[in-house]
């Protein structure tokens, strides 16, 4: 079975390596992981940092954490944003660095349109030495190691107190990270729409619906659809369904009017689910000042 897993790593790394962006099941907490657009809508500044263990107890499965801050800036139009992400999938290593620009502009009374600009570094590392080779081959030896590469993404996120609507390309252009007669490894552009709606079912109780698309022309689409329900506005509970591939269990808890803390846990609905226990993710978000209309009887559900 350990050969089995590390030849599946190296078809990942052969042939679709950065094809696909990093999926977070609780995506909804913070849409900045996708969208520069979001960055500096909550009106404060935050810190977010985001652990996922994917399909648990398989050699070599993916392992990805995420740490970012964003604020909006004092004229109240302008966001800003840093953050960064670590990758690990068997030999591969991954580090995204972005940094996020956001302009918001007031439409009627209670609508925001904001635009976003992302700016990327990429850097792409492959441990080889520790693979179980089968056969003498040069390429297997040689460990990949290359530097940053640069790319860009844009973002638009419309949103009230109960309504957002987003859309994202976080990268525009192709790149090649390495390209041999055996591995390759380059960005795709992929596509991101994303809305939600908070219901009011009683003064203690709301619900948010969401949906998620994301595509990579030629390649995948995927949907997701999820439902959080927000209690005494203290307690979060709900559920994700990703069509023909998973569904997610997650709760948040509001330990203080400045820190979220949240866990979600995945099953794959796929044969796949035979080779694991399901995904693990948690996140911790910390805002350093809180603004009144954050506390009026609609606050911000996402």
């Amino acid at each position: 079975m350990k050969f089995f897993r590390y030849i599946l790593i190296i078809f990942v790394v052969q042939t679709s390596f950065a094809q696909q962006e990093t999926l977070f099941s609780q995506y909804m907490f913070n849409p900045a992981l996708f969208n520069p657009a979001y960055t500096g809508s909550r009106g404060v500044s935050s810190l977010y940092m985001h652990h996922r263990s994917q399909w648990v107890e398989m050699e070599g499965a993916p392992k990805t954490s995420y740490v970012g801050f964003q604020t909006l800036l004092d004229n109240q139009k302008v966001g800003l944003g840093f953050n960064a992400i670590t990758e690990a999938v068997g030999p591969i290593r991954s580090t995204t660095l972005n940094l996020d620009w956001s302009y918001h502009l007031q439409l009627g009374l209670v609508g925001k349109l904001a635009f976003g600009i992302k700016g990327t570094l990429d850097k792409l590392d492959v441990d080889l030495s520790g693979i179980n080779q089968y056969q003498d081959d040069a390429y297997l030896y040689a460990n990949i190691d290359r530097p940053f590469v640069a790319n860009f993404g844009v973002g638009f996120f419309y949103y009230t107190d109960r309504l957002f609507v987003g859309g994202s390309i976080p990268y525009l252009f192709q790149n090649k990270h390495y390209d041999t007669a055996n591995f390759t490894a380059e960005d795709w552009s992929h596509l991101y729409l994303s809305a939600g709606y908070v219901f009011d079912l009683s003064p203690q109780l709301k619900f948010k619906p969401t949906v998620f698309y994301r595509s990579v022309p030629n390649i995948i689409q995927q949907f997701d659809i999820s439902g959080n329900f927000l209690i005494q506005e203290k307690v979060q509970l709900g559920l994700t369904y990703r069509f023909d591939s998973a569904y997610s269990v997650m709760t948040a808890f509001q330990l203080s009017p400045q820190v979220l803390i949240g866990y979600s846990y995945d099953r794959e609905t796929t044969a796949l689910q035979q080779f694991n226990k399901g995904s693990h993710e948690l996140f911790l978000r910390y805002e350093f000042s809180i603004l009144n209309k954050l506390k009026l009887q609609s606050p911000r559900f996402f």
